[in-house]
């Protein structure tokens, strides 16, 4: 029984490592800094919907909306990096029958130009 709880809790230790170092190759290798909402929003951001995108991407093989959310997300040089974490995090994920659902990616391409034309309308304040 003690060997089971101990090699439980280091696999469990072992998949919070490798998803913090996801979200660390993100934040180092990220255009500019992510933006995320506070717990309990009701909607999404542009770059949590990256993030996500890239991620349902990879546990469904889908090339189009992987290359569309690593290009946003991060300059190409660092891809390869950023798609290795990714990789990672999302089979974690999958092995622990966490799938997210497929994002095709025209709904990435949408959220993007949504984005743009947002920062292009004329401001208030």
């Amino acid at each position: 029984m003690r060997f089971t709880a101990r090699r439980w809790a280091t696999e469990r230790t072992t998949r919070s490592a490798r998803s913090i170092g996801f979200f660390r190759t993100l934040g180092t290798c990220a255009n500019c800094p992510l933006r995320m909402r506070c717990s309990g929003a009701q909607s999404i951001c542009r770059d949590e919907a990256l993030v996500l995108g890239l991620t349902a991407g990879i546990q469904h093989k889908d090339e189009p909306t992987i290359e569309i959310c690593l290009s946003s997300i991060c300059i190409a040089p660092l891809a390869d990096r950023v798609a290795l974490s990714a990789a990672v995090y999302a089979l974690l994920l999958g092995s622990q029958g966490q799938k997210l659902l497929p994002i095709p990616a025209h709904v990435i391409t949408h959220i993007l130009t949504r984005e743009t034309d947002r920062q292009d309308s004329p401001k208030l304040h």
